[in-house]
């Protein structure tokens, strides 16, 4: 009955299920959609969260007192004194607080790093601002099919600007990109790299973002519906170039999958690179229910 009812809440959720209640215990990121994780810190106040065991193996409920949620980032977490990122384990401290303003101090490599803790969530999105300081993320790889709001960010609601990412391989399930799952205020960024997945794919955010002044650089997007070089759905895309191969089968864009509502621009955009579905297929936009200032050259 609790994987019944667990189930249900990620389908309602994200649309997916999950085939045993173990799985949920091998993935932060899986786990964060159901359980009070290290994501966001102790959210609900009783002393304990989820985090993996010394050889990140699985996940194991870990309490404060014995196992202290330590953020030691030097800075105050403002525009005029931004917490400093140095290291991958900087990255991960974000997530204990996530309102805050950090800046990227050095590029960050990490390649064989298989236990990203992936910044922000559904649950607990990022709403501070992330600048990168002209810096490099490479080598992030995600794999796990199952998990929703899949990217360097999970969900934002905040800004994150002028960063390079590079040598992507993203593989997840609905709300999939190379920067944001979906959300955010999204600038001066390059990436490069595979983006994977199913519905809500684009090689910069998967749905409900802004995007100005960046590029996709020879990446493969690959997924089923809303499928986007740039973005998956619903997201104003400004002075952007696109250099990608866009793959889907329902709404697939070399800019933008699709959009429904009164939230999405396609201008000054600059497309290239093979796009291909069978159904809603376009050069910049797959399909629009409204009419939207679609400016581009492709």
């Amino acid at each position: 009955k609790t994987r019944e009812k667990l189930n249900k809440f990620l389908s309602e959720r994200t649309g997916q299920t999950i085939e045993t209640i173990n799985e949920v215990y091998k993935d932060i990121n899986l786990a964060e959609l159901v359980l009070d994780t290290y994501i966001g810190g102790d959210n609900d106040g009783d002393g304990y969260y989820y985090d993996y065991n010394e050889d990140k193996t699985k996940l194991v409920e870990k309490n404060i007192s014995e196992n202290p949620l330590v953020f030691s980032l030097e800075g105050s977490g403002t525009s005029t004194s931004p917490y400093i990122i140095n290291t991958k384990e900087d990255l991960k401290q974000i997530n204990l607080k996530l309102n805050k303003v950090y800046k990227l101090n050095n590029d960050i490599d990490l390649t064989g790093e298989d236990k990203y803790y992936i910044i922000g969530s559904g649950k607990n999105p990022f709403a501070g601002t992330f600048d990168g300081n002209g810096h490099v993320i490479s080598g992030l790889t995600i794999n796990n099919q199952n998990v929703s709001y899949a990217g360097i960010f999970g969900y934002a609601t905040g800004t994150i600007k002028n960063l390079t990412v590079s040598d992507e391989n993203i593989t997840g399930n609905n709300y999939v990109g190379g920067i944001t799952g979906a959300g955010g205020k999204i600038s001066d960024i390059n990436v490069s790299g595979i983006i994977h997945g199913n519905d809500y794919v684009g090689g910069i955010t998967g749905n409900g973002s802004t995007v100005k002044y960046s590029k996709v650089d020879s990446s493969n997007i690959v997924g089923n519906t809303n499928v986007g070089g740039v973005a998956g759905y619903d997201t104003r895309i400004y002075s952007t170039v696109v250099d990608a191969n866009v793959t889907g089968t329902n709404c697939v864009g070399g800019a933008l999958g699709s959009s429904g509502y009164d939230s999405a621009d396609v201008y000054a955009v600059v497309v290239s690179g093979d796009i291909s579905g069978t159904k809603n297929v376009g050069g910049l936009s797959g399909f629009s229910t409204f009419s939207v200032d679609m400016v581009g050259i492709y």
